[in-house]
């Protein structure tokens, strides 16, 4: 279930605003319980960000690329984006439920 000695002090910083800010113990304990809140926030918008990124390069790349018609030029770009999003998103996500079992 976790270490008792956790779980006490989860009791006794999470009670008062004010032990987080000045006792070292608590400030230790509101710093990793924010971070683990805000996490999945923070990886969220890095795989916005990223999935932003990845359309641009392959929207510059689909220019360089020979095609007949324009059809084959949408498909092409589209696969390639769909297997590098998921791809990104994959790799977040699993990073993410690593860090959550820890």
């Amino acid at each position: 279930m976790g270490d008792p000695s956790a779980n006490l002090l989860q009791c006794y910083c999470s009670d008062d605003v004010s032990r987080q800010v000045k006792e070292k113990p608590c400030r230790d304990w509101a710093f990793d319980y924010y971070l683990t809140k805000a996490l999945p926030f923070i990886i969220v918008f890095g795989i916005i960000i990223a999935n932003k990124i990845i359309e641009k390069i392959f929207n510059l790349f689909a220019s360089f690329e020979k095609h007949r018609n324009a059809t084959s030029e949408v498909s092409s770009r589209t696969w390639k984006i769909l297997v590098a999003q998921c791809l990104t998103t994959v790799t977040s996500t699993s990073r993410l439920s690593n860090f959550s079992r820890d």
